[in-house]
């Protein structure tokens, strides 16, 4: 089988959806697909760099594009693709790699056209090679798009002015020629259905994101750390969760006084500020960002994983570094609803370490992992119970029976 996949978003970028791209792509050439990836040049204006040796391996063939010649600016280098491409949500790197695949296709045959995140750059092309040579194209979508469709608190869950009407309209228009649409979990893809209003009988596939892990080459230091990986800051951070859980760690004073969590990524200032007022540095840590090869360590290294997700009536996200914790078989703390994906997967409240969203419900179940701790008791029942679901191999072998 050949793919051509067509995302502006790939390693050496150092965030979730490029780490999610190429960890896809390497899966799938392990697996005997001839790939072509059609990407943008590293910006290290715009692009933080990820130096992991993991990127080192065979992703296919790699064509990465440049700004045109014009773009001084952002500005100036977009407006000629949205009159182009007739769509104002569209961006330079749409227009080249439309370009470039148009004359990529003219020489070589393709099965699939893939395109991934960032949804609208992407889409965008795979509608239109869609329409201008009829090749399969199967249509990614890993978060809601238009993002207008973010549901509280990231956003206002529907359109409501003329800019996010005729995304939704474009979006609808799009999705409704392509052969599948791609989701990482059933709970994005009913949602996005029914906010598109979108006739997808048959066409929608679910295929999660990919876990990886290492084993870490450092010792252990004394403490027993709680890790969390990952950009942190409103509205995925609870301050009542903060103070619950350093309240808790008082009330435990002088058997446990070991324990840290820590934070390692991106966080906002507001958080920083807010702990370090509130006295919370001696068992709060914020540690600056690492590559994606050193945080798969750092959760070797810990002692327990924390999930922490913004608060929502129905989770309907799939965090990608939940697939990384899953595969460490470390014991999961899950700050995640109580209806959502996260719930699904580990069995809601029947995992020890899932606390919900409820002040009443997450106290207790902090409470009850610190007494497991001070006792020194196994917490071999707060891992993952379907770790395997995330392996390379059974994604990408359900991706392709389902695609073909």
């Amino acid at each position: 089988m050949r793919i051509l996949m067509v995302t502006p978003n790939f390693p050496p970028q150092l965030n979730p959806e490029s780490i999610c791209n190429g960890k896809l792509a390497q899966a799938l050439v392990d697996s005997g697909v001839e790939l072509t990836v059609v990407t943008q040049s590293f910006n290290p204006a715009k692009h933080i760099k990820d130096e992991s040796p993991c990127w080192n391996g065979n992703m296919g063939k790699v064509m990465r594009l440049s700004p045109p010649w014009y773009s001084i600016t952002e500005r100036t280098g977009n407006l000629p693709a949205k009159i182009r491409m007739r769509e104002r949500s569209t961006s330079w790197f749409s227009s080249a790699a439309y370009g470039y695949c148009r004359r990529l296709l003219r020489g070589q045959s393709f099965d699939i056209i893939l395109s991934r995140s960032n949804p609208v750059d992407a889409m965008i092309v795979g509608y239109c090679l869609r329409k201008d040579f009829n090749i399969k194209w199967v249509a990614g979508l890993n978060d809601p798009h238009p993002t207008c469709f973010y549901p509280e608190p990231y956003g206002k869950g529907y359109p409501d002015s003329f800019f996010e009407h005729s995304q939704t309209r474009w979006t609808r228009k799009a999705l409704s020629i392509a052969d599948h649409v791609l989701f990482p979990c059933e709970r994005l893809g009913r949602y996005m259905i029914k906010a598109l209003n979108l006739k997808a009988e048959g066409r929608m596939i679910v295929a999660p994101h990919i876990g990886w892990r290492r084993d870490a080459l450092k010792s252990k230091d004394d403490y027993i750390n709680i890790l969390h990986i990952g950009t942190l800051g409103p509205p995925r951070v609870s301050k009542n969760f903060l103070r619950c859980f350093y309240d808790l760690l008082l009330e435990h004073s002088g058997t446990i006084d070991n324990i840290r969590l820590i934070f390692l990524g991106r966080t906002d200032e507001k958080l920083r500020r807010f702990i370090k007022e509130n006295g919370m540095e001696s068992h709060i840590i914020i540690e600056n960002q690492v590559s994606y090869e050193e945080s798969l360590k750092r959760i070797d290294e810990a002692s327990v994983i924390l999930l922490m997700e913004a608060t929502l009536k129905e989770g309907i996200f799939f965090p990608s570094k939940f697939c990384d914790y899953a595969i460490s078989n470390k014991p999961l703390l899950l700050f995640s609803p109580e209806k959502g994906t996260i719930s699904d997967l580990v069995g809601g409240y029947s995992h020890p370490g899932f606390l919900g969203q409820e002040e009443k419900r997450f106290k207790y179940g902090i409470d009850r992992l610190l007494r497991r701790l001070d006792k020194n008791e196994s917490l071999s029942d707060y891992t993952c119970p379907r770790p395997d679901e995330f392996e390379a191999k059974h994604v990408v072998n359900d991706l392709l029976a389902g695609i073909s």
